[in-house]
């Protein structure tokens, strides 16, 4: 039967968003019946905020465990200053539950190490097959107050290897750095207030890893945040069912990273083609997305012509670029623009397509 009727995507989270409606898509069934081998490491934070919840720490996990399909392997760890792998990835649920049960009650801290936790628990999956679905679930309620490693170095790892991280908040946590972690890895964020909320989370990890429908399709060309949306009628309701979920073609971006968007002008000329709009719409809805974020604009060029004449193009395009920002809405404070002519190549001036790759605008992040 044809639940899924329609699928569309809103392109854009604050400036000019237009909508897409989705003419052909797929969907696909998946549930006890799939054999997909999962890899799953379950981490939950010892530090002494979190002891109030052990009762439910430990219940949870152990029906995490039960959970689990033969196929799949899961290691458990704690953490407070260091990762505690009390369980490394084992098949048999009776071996992990009995691992489990002689550690938990071990490694309690007053530290709080999450970043860390974090990347040791992607590291363990670093050998897993490369086919087989990896995940991590990190139980903490934010508080960091000891990693050497940061945010970025996390999602950076997660994403090498291909690995989704799921994170539990409890309590008054500090959920920002949760929430960006499970967004930018292709995972998910869940928010507990109390001990009941805490198991029935953990039970729906498991069960949303395994029972789902796949909606496949071509997204459209757009360079941001992606809002799609599924619409489903169910026979004997009245009312259609709506699913949605989002995603971010952008990545992660961190400090220093060089942004290359594909502004195009006229010929000899710094005026920017219309068919670049949607492009600067981009880069608008991104810098609005991120108040904090601040570019350096640079203008580069191929070699044909003088050095002074390319100088002053590049300079002119960057201008350009700059003002056509600032029309749209941005801060010229979060901005600087600048021209290196054909200083910086990437690429050979000897053939067409090099010379294409050397006539380009970056957008160096200074500030974010």
């Amino acid at each position: 039967m044809n639940y899924f009727t329609s699928v569309r995507e809103e392109l854009g989270k604050n400036y000019n968003i237009r909508k897409e409606a989705i003419k052909d898509f797929t969907v696909r069934e998946f549930g006890a019946d799939d054999s997909i081998a999962y890899d799953i490491v379950l981490s939950v934070d010892y530090s002494g905020s979190m002891e109030a919840i052990l009762s439910a720490i430990f219940e949870g996990t152990e029906i995490f465990v039960s959970m689990k399909f033969p196929q799949d392997k899961i290691a458990l760890g704690t953490f407070n200053r260091t990762l505690d792998v009390k369980v490394p990835l084992m098949k048999d649920t009776a071996d992990i539950l009995r691992l489990y049960r002689m550690k938990r009650n071990d490694g309690f801290g007053l530290f709080s190490g999450v970043f860390d936790a974090v990347y040791g628990s992607i590291d363990i999956l670093k050998d897993s097959p490369k086919d087989n679905p990896k995940v991590v679930v990190i139980l903490s309620d934010g508080d960091d107050n000891y990693s050497r490693k940061n945010l970025d170095s996390v999602i950076r790892r997660a994403n090498l290897l291909n690995v989704h991280v799921f994170c539990v908040a409890f309590g008054y946590s500090k959920d920002e750095s949760l929430k960006l972690l499970s967004q930018y890895t292709g995972g998910k964020y869940y928010k507990a207030h109390t001990k009941e909320q805490l198991v029935a989370i953990f039970k729906d990890i498991y069960m949303s890893l395994r029972y789902f429908y796949r909606i496949s399709y071509k997204p459209p060309t757009y360079w941001g945040y992606h809002h799609a949306f599924a619409a489903i009628n169910v026979p004997g309701r009245s009312d259609s069912l709506i699913a949605d979920g989002f995603y971010d073609t952008t990545g992660w971006l961190s400090l220093s990273d060089t942004v290359v968007r594909p502004i195009v002008f006229d010929f000899d000329s710094a005026r920017i083609k219309e068919e670049s709009y949607v492009i600067l719409d981009e880069l608008v809805d991104l810098m609005m997305t991120w108040p904090g974020l601040k570019f350096d604009i640079q203008g580069h060029t191929d070699n044909v012509g003088t050095k002074e004449y390319n100088q002053d193009l590049s300079d002119r395009r960057a201008k350009a670029v700059y003002d056509a920002l600032i029309d749209r809405g941005v801060d010229e404070r979060r901005l600087r623009y600048r021209g290196f002519g054909f200083s910086k190549p990437v690429a050979t001036n000897e053939t067409p397509e090099g010379r294409s790759k050397n006539r380009r605008t970056e957008f160096i992040i200074i500030a974010k």
